[in-house]
């Protein structure tokens, strides 16, 4: 989880260093080689700077700050939320962010505080810097440099391998775990 988040963020620090504006940041948008190493792709509603548009076109709306829904502005610091919520997808192994809210619930339940609860698998360091990259000003949250640096000098588990693993009664046979099917 750790390597996967640090090489996302790696990507994003480099369009933050050239001043360029993802804007689609999620797990569907990252691509993975043959030798594991992690990509960031599709870069069709990408802009130099801050930007802001007139919606012509559909956006991501549960990978968008808050600040991206209401005033419809963009800059690394909103990319920063999306990538918080790609890596609660990660987490979560494929869940939909606020799949109890409707798309108009959304802008609301984030206005007013709320965010995407810390996933079952995920470390509480880990959840701890989502909720940063959450933080409801833009300028409160870290950039991809500082993400970078933190998951660069924190090499502890991002994962809770516990909760991954865990069986809640044995199956098949007793001594290697598999089953005799």
């Amino acid at each position: 989880m750790r390597e996967y988040a640090l090489q996302i963020a790696l990507g994003m620090q480099h369009l933050e260093a050239r001043g360029i504006t993802h804007r689609d940041l999620a797990a569907r948008n990252i691509l993975v080689d043959g030798a594991g190493v992690l990509k960031v792709a599709d870069f069709g509603l990408s802009r130099s700077g801050v930007y802001v548009h007139t919606r012509s076109r559909p956006v991501p709306l549960r990978w968008l700050a808050p600040e991206a829904i209401i005033q419809s502005q963009y800059c690394s610091a909103s990319d920063v939320w999306a990538f918080a919520v790609l890596l609660w997808e990660i987490a979560t192994l494929g869940g939909f962010p606020y799949a109890e809210l409707t798309n108009s619930q959304v802008p609301t339940f984030l206005s007013g505080g709320g965010r995407l609860p810390k996933p079952a698998r995920a470390s509480q360091r880990l959840y701890e810097l989502m909720v940063e990259c959450w933080s409801e000003h833009p300028e409160d949250r870290p950039t991809f440099t500082h993400i970078v640096e933190k998951l660069t000098t924190q090499r502890q588990l991002y994962v809770d391998l516990d909760s991954i693993f865990m069986v809640e009664e044995p199956f098949g046979d007793e001594e290697t775990g598999w089953s005799k099917d």
